[in-house]
């Protein structure tokens, strides 16, 4: 084999050693899955509305509230900085209730373009009936419109997302998940409020 030939062959093998290299390092390589965050939290289901969503471990379910039927979480805390509020002896940093009730006194075409009417709105602007409330964005989950929501405070502030469950032609329920913190704290909740609507979904009544 003359010198041409040989400087031609090495050349080949080399670029087939690299390749074989790339394409094992990119294709080859086992990619690992995404580990859900989520997996191991408190299930909350509803199935006369028809619905779940999951709640971090810390937060434990609370049945002190006047309106127990609804679902309420709390995160409690040693830390009075962190505090919201004072029960039973137990300092509350932050606390998730799920409330859903009934549309009442208008048609279901006035509360859908109500809500339109608020899907319009940028990300930040004010809802003109209550300038507390500042919007983030719009949240669809399975099909079903929402609107997401901060609620301005000196003290306390509260993400919220509201929901309309249409359960039938003459039927529908607002689910609203409401998440509250110290103002200066909710940041550092936000992440936790994102990944609990990330759970929300439409079950089997």
């Amino acid at each position: 084999m003359n010198s041409r030939n040989s400087q031609i062959l090495i050349g080949v093998l080399l670029i087939l050693v690299v390749g074989g290299v790339f394409v094992w390092q990119y294709l080859g390589t086992p990619k690992e899955e995404a580990k859900d965050e989520t997996a191991d939290w408190n299930i909350y289901r509803n199935e006369l509305l028809g619905f779940s969503l999951k709640v971090p471990l810390e937060y434990q379910r609370s049945y002190e509230e006047p309106q127990a039927s609804y679902p309420v979480y709390k995160l409690y805390t040693d830390d009075k900085e962190q505090a919201i509020e004072e029960k039973g002896g137990k300092l509350v940093a932050s606390q998730i209730s799920i409330v859903f009730a009934p549309v009442g006194g208008v048609t279901l075409a006035q509360i859908r373009k109500s809500i339109e009417e608020l899907r319009v709105l940028n990300a930040g602007e004010k809802i003109q009936e209550d300038e507390a409330f500042e919007k983030i964005g719009n949240k669809d989950i399975d099909g079903c419109k929402g609107v997401t929501f901060q609620q301005l405070d000196s003290l306390q502030s509260r993400l919220v997302f509201s929901c309309l469950l249409e359960v039938d032609v003459d039927e529908a329920t607002y689910v609203t998940t409401t998440l509250s913190s110290r103002s200066e704290f909710i940041g550092k909740y936000k992440e936790i409020y994102d990944k609990i609507l990330s759970t929300f979904q439409f079950v089997e009544k």
